[in-house]
């Protein structure tokens, strides 16, 4: 054999081992067939067994503590005293200490209240008189309509779905409101 001349049979060979690891490399039909009816039946098994309620209450929570974030954000932009006014069960309204209704973000009209969905509500209010939480122009939190001292004690609204609770939390120095 001399140098620089291609064995043509040592090609074949070449070419050959390539191919065949190519084929090998790739799934059947069957493998694949498999693949799916065993994520299926894994997704069938698992999808019942989470609990909507935890999901409701948490999307809800944190809604409602948007809401309470959005209250104090207009309080410290107006440098006036607004609240957020927990109407019913399920529903909650923005307000000026004054009693007027303020501009919903969500809708942009002012007389509209906002509702949590239906297999959601408030619990039992902590802190929180006359149902309501608000802010002054510092974004120091106070609770009541006509109050005019800053709340003491940490200000909690906890939002109810089956037997899951979410608790949206006002700090009383900070304003700081968060989810547990």
């Amino acid at each position: 054999m001399e140098y620089g001349r291609a064995c043509p049979s040592r090609f074949f060979v070449i070419r050959r081992s390539v191919a065949f690891r190519s084929a090998q490399a790739a799934y059947s039909f069957l493998e694949l067939v498999v693949v799916l009816v065993l994520m299926s039946t894994l997704a069938v098994l698992t999808v019942p067994k989470m609990n909507t309620d935890t999901v409701k209450a948490a999307t809800e929570a944190q809604r409602v503590a948007s809401a309470i974030r959005y209250v104090q954000a207009l309080s410290m932009t107006q440098g006036a005293r607004h609240l957020i006014q927990f109407t019913a069960p399920r529903s909650y309204v923005f307000k000026t200490s004054g009693g007027t209704q303020v501009r919903d973000p969500f809708s942009g009209t002012s007389a509209t209240s906002q509702s949590l969905d239906t297999a959601v509500s408030f619990g039992t209010f902590v802190n929180v008189t006359s149902s309501s939480v608000g802010f002054d122009g510092r974004g120091i939190p106070f609770s009541g309509v006509s109050a005019a001292t800053a709340v003491t004690l940490q200000m909690s609204v906890p939002v109810v779905a089956g037997t899951t609770t979410k608790t949206v939390t006002v700090d009383p120095e900070s304003g700081w409101v968060s989810v547990q």
